[in-house]
């Protein structure tokens, strides 16, 4: 056998396994979406998420994330999903959420903040907003300090008289 004969042979099973990956690649992605559809009906049914707590925080984009809140008397809530998942850490519930179920810590996603009522309700979870209350109180903190600086200096908005 030639080396032309060589590369033409390892060039045609490359092609083939190619082929082949893709079709891997898609399937998987496949068997991804639909257990993730099945771990958000899992939740919902197993009520894994009811009467656990979450600290709602804001993002930049103008989304919002939960951040779990373990409870030191109870045992963890998503040690069947961990098991069940191989401690799989990322999943997508549909509707631009997303769940994050890692060792260090555990969160949902959300891309719009209107999302996040409709979710708790169904799931029955608790809110806890004190990032929120802290950086509202340190957003009015600041404007009171930058208005003062505006007031002293005697500065207008453009377009002020």
């Amino acid at each position: 056998m030639t080396t032309k004969d060589k590369i033409n042979n390892f060039t045609n099973e490359i092609i083939s396994l190619e082929k082949d990956r893709d079709l891997l690649s898609n399937k998987i992605d496949d068997l991804f979406f639909k257990r993730d559809e099945l771990i958000f009906q899992f939740l919902i049914e197993n009520e894994v998420l009811l009467d656990t707590r979450w600290e709602i925080k804001a993002d930049a984009r103008g989304g919002a994330y939960l951040d779990y809140i373990p409870h030191n008397n109870i045992n963890d809530p998503f040690s069947l999903l961990k098991e069940i998942t191989k401690n799989h850490s990322w999943f997508d519930l549909g509707k631009e959420i997303t769940f994050e179920l890692n060792e260090g810590a555990i969160c949902l996603a959300f891309r719009d903040v209107k999302q996040v009522l409709p979710f708790v309700k169904k799931t029955k979870l608790i809110l806890v907003g004190n990032s929120i209350v802290n950086s509202m109180s340190k957003l009015k903190r600041e404007i009171s300090a930058l208005e003062s600086i505006c007031h002293n200096f005697n500065i207008t908005t453009v377009g002020s008289v």
